[in-house]
This record gives structure tokens, C-alpha cells and sequence, in this order.
């Protein structure tokens, strides 16, 4: 096991950085990440009158698809950030808004760069963002996920 540092808002475990973003200043950063993805599988939706189950199927070809990051001054959808960082490197990002009204934190992007996917970088900037927004006051917490 790597190392752990942990402060402000600021962890270190096996030489990756989760670190607090800032929009501004790290927009080359969150620029450069990837937002791609591909998929062999979907999922359908049955419904009946009571219930609907998905259903996952296999497709050929592949999915494939990059997502835009948007507009980087959309201060709703970057209110808080966090950098997940290999030295210099940007290779993950996740934003969110909280919203006291309802004690919601909403989840606007989560990406990791597919060179570092599968080794639980996604997971530690989730972790990392909704234990800050658990100590902002938030109850709950919404994702969509889009393909």
C-alpha cells in the first residue's frame, strides 16, 4: 500500500493527488482530461403497470462516446471541484452543487482518464465529494448517468 497523506481538503494515496480544484485556474487541467468512454452492453427498460426492470444487453458494434465538458464558467455545474492528479497530470475531475434548499448535492461530471480507469480513482473523488457534502448539511445526492 502507497502512502497517505491527508489535510486540507487535500489526499495523497499511492502517488495519485485529490486535491480541491479551482475553476479558473485549473481549466487547462480539466481541459486535457478524457471523457470518453465505450461500452459492449445497455441497458433496456420493461415496464409493465407496477415495476420496470432493466435489462442488460450486448451490442456490436461498441458504443463509443465523448462527453463535453461544457461551459466552464457554468458556476452551478462547477461550484465544487476536485482534481485527481498523477504529478502534473490532471487525470480525473469531479463537480458538483450543493443545494440547500433541499439538502441535495448534485452531481454534474465525473471523469477519469481511461489510462487510469479500473484502479479506484473514480470512487475516491466520489468518496471525496460527498463527504464534503455531507459536512455541508447534505442529506442526499443525485447522479445521472447518460450514454
Amino acid at each position: 500500500m502507497g502512502e497517505r497523506h491527508e489535510g486540507a481538503m487535500m489526499c495523497v494515496v499511492e502517488g495519485i493527488e485529490i486535491r480541491v480544484g479551482d475553476v479558473k485556474r485549473d481549466a487547462a487541467l480539466i481541459r486535457s482530461l478524457d471523457t470518453s468512454f465505450e461500452t459492449g452492453t445497455i441497458l433496456d427498460v420493461q415496464a409493465d403497470r407496477r415495476a420496470f426492470r432493466l435489462i442488460e444487453r450486448t451490442i456490436e458494434p461498441p458504443l463509443s462516446k465523448t462527453f463535453d465538458l461544457g461551459r466552464l464558467d457554468a458556476a452551478h455545474e462547477w461550484e465544487r471541484v476536485w482534481l485527481a492528479l498523477d504529478g502534473d497530470q490532471a487525470i480525473g475531475v469531479i463537480a458538483t452543487q450543493h443545494e440547500m434548499w433541499n439538502l441535495r448535492v448534485t452531481i454534474w461530471h465525473l471523469y477519469v482518464n481511461s489510462s487510469h480507469r479500473r484502479r479506484g480513482i473514480g470512487r475516491r473523488l466520489l468518496d471525496t465529494a460527498l463527504s464534503a457534502a455531507r459536512e455541508a448539511g447534505a442529506r442526499t445526492a443525485w447522479l445521472e448517468r447518460q450514454t
